[in-house]
């Protein structure tokens, strides 16, 4: 399933893994840790998005998702298989569009 996707966290760094199977739609793999850096809760996630799958706005959703903790900060990042004119790409596709 997964192509070696990983988030680093330096030793002696306390953290949580994050169960993340209820925000997935099909094609899209995720982890997630939850840690504190100066009193202040972060969520962090790791999104690999398999370019072979057709993807549509609504497969986007579980973003907002993740983003819905109070009183969290939190940083998404990963390989979206994304691209836009909007950011500078000659070409588009449905990721693209769907995330711009």
């Amino acid at each position: 399933l997964g192509r070696g996707q990983a988030i680093y966290v330096k030793h002696g760094l306390p953290h949580n893994c994050l169960d993340t199977h209820d925000f997935l739609p099909e094609g899209v793999e995720l982890q997630g840790i939850q840690l504190t850096i100066r009193d202040q809760v972060w969520r962090i996630y790791n999104v690999y998005a398999h370019v072979d799958k057709l993807y549509i706005a609504h497969n986007w959703d579980f973003l907002e998702k993740l983003s819905d903790v109070p009183r969290t900060k939190f940083l998404i990042a990963g390989d979206f298989n994304a691209r836009s004119k909007e950011w500078g790409n000659a070409t588009e596709n449905r990721q693209g569009i769907a995330l711009s």
